[in-house]
């Protein structure tokens, strides 16, 4: 049996994401199945992230990868989704992966035998997923924090309460924005030092944001 791949059956749409989830975490997950063109997280009238993305992967390994082991990674209660134009066939695809079947990818118009999903490249893949959503925690724990000791500083200032919130709401803003730009900048330097291979650039990426202090105290 042969299957088809197309040039647009590389196009995924993943979605059930958090609204606040990090597009530099969520680019980290789309990685972890394959290399892909385009990435693009749309927002909302607000500004704010919506709740899917769209990714095109380079090559069918990639999409069967990211359908197959997404939606089995179930991370605190959060389970994301992928859909696909074509899902079906990809489902097909999944459940004959292990036979003999052939795929024709008419992107190279070279068939090829569709291949299996190893089982330690599965391993890694979920554990690199629960570090990135352990991640995602850690940042909406400390942001609960930050918000709960503004309104209790604000409370205890009723007299002046809608002054002092708004005078807080507003040093918060400033500080998650700075400490974004920080992050941000933290990850580019990371991506960009060519010298140093994909795993140390990931343990990097991930130990800078579980050791970063948040609160300063030597300052």
């Amino acid at each position: 049996m042969y299957v088809n791949i197309k040039n647009n059956n590389l196009l995924l749409c993943i979605s059930d994401l958090p609204s606040n989830f990090p597009d530099t975490l969520l680019e980290e997950i789309l990685k972890l199945f394959g290399k892909y063109q385009h990435y693009k997280r749309p927002a909302d009238v607000n500004g704010s992230s919506c709740n899917f993305c769209f990714v095109l992967y380079l090559n069918i390994d990639s999409v069967i990868k990211c359908i197959k082991i997404i939606e089995t990674v179930d991370i605190g209660g959060l389970k994301l989704k992928a859909h696909h134009d074509d899902l079906n066939n990809i489902l097909n695809i999944i459940s004959n992966v292990s036979s003999n079947n052939t795929i024709l990818d008419e992107n190279t118009n070279i068939y090829r035998k569709a291949a299996d999903i190893d089982t330690q490249d599965l391993k890694r893949i979920n554990k690199r997923i629960s570090e990135i959503f352990s991640v995602y925690f850690r940042i909406i724990d400390r942001d609960k924090t930050i918000r709960n000791f503004i309104e209790e500083n604000c409370i205890k200032n009723e007299k002046s309460s809608s002054i002092k919130k708004s005078n807080f709401l507003n040093l918060e803003n400033e500080w998650l924005k700075e400490e974004q730009e920080i992050r941000n900048k933290c990850i580019w330097t990371i991506q960009n030092q060519p010298t140093k291979k994909i795993k140390e650039i990931e343990e990097e990426n991930y130990n800078y944001y579980l050791t970063y202090d948040d609160d300063n105290t030597d300052n």
